[in-house]
């Protein structure tokens, strides 16, 4: 009733590209669609590096806002101030060094390593800056 249908029109799709390459050419059809797959990826790959400069960029001048913020609440105890500003260093200094590890390879087979190490490093970021981020967002809010 058509209930299979999907199943004809599938092995019909699997059927519409067969090559046939011979052994001493194989080499060469092989580095030929390297060539293509890098041709493509390689603009997209440009995209995104440029795309990370550019974040990078926003995220020095954020940065630059958290050194530069003033108190929600200037009237609080000298001692919360000086909690606040050696958490505001901390949290600065980790973010600075975060931002200094994203920078993408520019090998192709280098950037899946890369990005399996800096997921990594997001995570112990993560990890080691959660209580410095509660207090930035206690004394600053956003």
């Amino acid at each position: 009733m058509g209930f299979f249908d999907f199943l004809k029109r599938t092995s019909l799709q699997e059927d519409k590209q067969i090559e046939e390459i011979k052994l001493a050419e194989l080499g060469d059809w092989i580095e030929s669609r390297h060539k293509n797959a890098l041709e493509k990826l390689n603009p997209q790959l440009e995209e995104i590096r440029t795309e990370i400069i550019e974040e990078k960029e926003v995220f020095k001048i954020s940065i630059q806002n958290l050194q530069e913020a003033q108190l929600k609440n200037p009237d609080i105890p000298e001692r919360a101030k000086q909690i606040m500003q050696g958490n505001r260093q901390t949290y600065i200094q980790k973010l600075n060094s975060l931002l200094n590890q994203i920078n993408l390879p520019q090998n192709l087979w280098q950037i899946s390593d890369f990005c399996i190490a800096f997921d990594k490093e997001l995570n112990n970021f993560d990890k080691n800056v959660s209580k410095n981020h509660l207090v930035m967002e206690e004394f600053f809010g956003d």
